[in-house]
């Protein structure tokens, strides 16, 4: 077991990210796979991996995912 981020699995899905894109756009395969990424203008998959955890973590903090037990853990700021 262990983390939910695994470093192999996010390499494999991004060589694939990036293989669509030489196969959609009809790129060079000796391109460098950021390269191939800046050229038709995609971003990473890492990059939808953070912005997906970015909004669950807004979403559990703005009570739509909030179990009522865990309401401890969120504590919004208090105006000075």
């Amino acid at each position: 077991m262990g983390s939910c981020a695994n470093s192999d699995v996010f390499k494999l899905i991004e060589k694939l990210h990036c293989r669509a894109a030489r196969i959609i756009y009809n790129l060079p395969k000796d391109m460098a796979s950021e390269d191939v990424l800046r050229h038709v203008q995609w971003p990473t998959f890492f990059m939808y991996y953070k912005l997906e955890t970015l909004r669950l973590f807004f979403r559990a903090h703005s009570e739509s995912l909030r179990p009522p037990h865990t309401s401890r853990f969120f504590v919004g700021r208090q105006k000075i």
